[in-house]
């Protein structure tokens, strides 16, 4: 009776022990998806429809005389990939919507926001709104296709081509 007390007692304490750990990681777990790098508010609608005259550029953001205020009145979703991927357009590929779609974005940055956690927070609102999944990849070139920013590997080299990186979008019509 003795000896069934004893494993009783340690059966107890190796579950609670179990269950902390669970409980721990759980909230531990929790918090890092709260770390993701986001606006203070943001807004992202179709934008208003074109009127000559009107001032339509993007303005504010990190590194602007207005920091804490990103607006882009009239902006394709492809111009938004880019700006927050830091790639060009021809880097980008997707359906013909990506450039013709227009949406209005206006956004609060955080106090001593940088431009690369900046980026991150463009890149999560995109995510966030337009269900984006992204496919980082390589695609081959031969050399008399001229990119705008080609990354020389020694495999590709001894084969003559150029390969750079590529954001696919197709997953968007899906």
């Amino acid at each position: 009776m003795h000896r069934r007390k004893g494993r009783q007692e340690i059966i107890r304490t190796t579950m609670g022990t179990v269950l902390a750990a669970l409980m721990c990681w759980g909230s531990a777990n929790g918090q890092t998806a709260d770390t993701r790098p986001a606006f203070e508010v943001a807004s992202v609608r179709p934008a208003p429809p074109y009127v000559p005259g009107q001032p339509y550029q993007v303005r504010g953001g990190p590194g602007t005389d207005d920091p804490g205020q990103f607006t882009a009145p009239r902006a394709s979703l492809m111009s938004l990939l880019a700006t927050a991927y830091g790639v060009a357009f021809d880097q980008i590929s997707g359906p013909d919507w990506l450039e013709t779609e227009i949406y209005s974005v206006a956004a609060k940055i955080p106090p001593n926001t940088t431009k690369d956690r900046f980026n991150l927070m463009l890149q999560n609102l995109l995510a966030e709104r337009f269900h984006l999944t992204l496919h980082h990849g390589t695609k081959d070139f031969t050399q008399e296709t001229h990119t705008l920013a080609p990354v020389k590997s020694p495999s590709n080299a001894r084969r003559g081509l150029e390969s750079m990186v590529w954001l696919d979008c197709w997953s968007l019509c899906a």
